[in-house]
């Protein structure tokens, strides 16, 4: 694989609303990179038991819920955790320019009720 560079028009450009696009994967399958497009989409609380993810925030604004504890957590694949809301959790404004790291095992909730927010994930698996 060649390297690649991107700068942040062309990231938004990839994903289309409420969707995500795949930009690089690890050939052992332990790390990937996608961009994200939420746009005014209702918010899904999950968690991951082995994944830390990182988000980059390119545009737009949106809050982040952090910690806590999922409510009714239900697993669509071993070791992934997802729920309709979170009980306990800090909440954060989300802007253009941070960096966000969610260690493996951390609740986590996007929220883009009223607004549109693109970010980069990049999710590494650990242990």
């Amino acid at each position: 694989m060649e390297a690649l560079i991107y700068d942040a028009a062309q990231l938004c450009a990839l994903a289309a609303p409420n969707g995500e696009a795949k930009l690089f994967r690890t050939a052992d399958d332990r790390g990937w990179v996608n961009v994200v497009h939420k746009d005014h989409a209702a918010p899904t609380a999950e968690a991951h038991d082995a994944e830390t993810d990182i988000y980059v925030i390119l545009t737009g604004a949106a809050t982040i819920t952090l910690g806590g504890v999922l409510d009714a957590p239900t697993s669509p694949r071993p070791g992934q955790w997802r729920a309709p809301g979170i009980t306990g959790g800090a909440t954060h404004t989300l802007a253009p320019g941070q960096l966000i790291i969610i260690p493996a095992g951390v609740p986590h909730m996007v929220d883009t009720r009223d607004g549109t927010l693109q970010y980069v994930v990049i999710k590494q698996v650990v242990g």
